[in-house]
């Protein structure tokens, strides 16, 4: 047998050049630089995502504490409202309660002034007030306003029925409402000489006669008193 052949054969074989193409690897680099995109967009949705939940977590809050604060502030209004309500409802039985007091003092007082002072009458203006006391058939008071001071006028009509002469002479007395006298006017002989150039009514005459009573002071009259002589 020839082993020195086949020895070089193989020796020839070993020796001789692998014309073999060396086998591709596959890029590692590619996959990764995918895996790593992937990777980046996923966290920036998540980042998103965290951000968006926050900003709702923020305006439902934001809407809570708002809701909170409109309540809060909305409570003390409707408090003070039924406050206010039941004070109203208050003051308003105070002011029935108060003005039938009134009139019960005020229907009092006009007693006790009438009472005390004889004649005493009720001041009426722009209406005749019949008397029909001696000569002196009615009275008509007026008020006037003259450089913003008020002023009291009366027409006195003055009627003689009797046979004979008849001397007029009246005071017009006018009392405030506590009965205190605040002002007075006379009808005298003199008074109604300078007015009517007459010194005495006639039998069947009827004379008015006009005048202003001065007031002692501001008070305004209540009530008035004829005093006839």
């Amino acid at each position: 047998m020839d082993f020195t052949g086949d020895m070089n054969k193989n020796n020839i074989s070993e020796l001789s050049p692998d014309t073999t193409p060396p086998r591709a690897w596959p890029d590692a680099s590619t996959p990764r630089s995918k895996r790593f995109s992937r990777r980046t967009k996923s966290q920036r949705a998540e980042k998103t995502v965290r951000q968006l939940q926050i900003l709702i977590v923020i305006l439902i809050a934001v809407m809570v504490i708002s809701a909170f604060a409109v309540g809060s502030s909305v409570q003390p209004l409707r408090s003070q409202r039924d406050a206010l309500s039941l004070e109203v409802l208050r003051l308003e039985r105070d002011l029935a309660v108060s003005k039938e007091e009134l009139k019960f003092v005020v229907a009092e007082r006009d007693e006790l002034v009438t009472t005390r002072i004889p004649g005493l009458e009720s001041l009426a203006f722009d209406e005749t007030i019949t008397v029909e006391r001696d000569y002196v058939r009615n009275i008509l008071f007026t008020m006037t306003v003259q450089r913003g001071q008020s002023a009291y006028e009366f027409r006195l009509v003055l009627a003689n029925d009797e046979l004979s002469d008849v001397i007029p002479n009246v005071s017009v007395l006018l009392f405030n409402q506590l009965g205190i006298q605040v002002g007075a006017a006379s009808v005298s002989l003199k008074s109604l000489s300078m007015e009517t150039g007459l010194f005495k009514l006639a039998p069947g005459d009827v004379r008015s006669y006009s005048g202003r009573v001065d007031l002692l002071n501001a008070t305004e009259p209540t009530y008035y008193v004829l005093d006839i002589d």
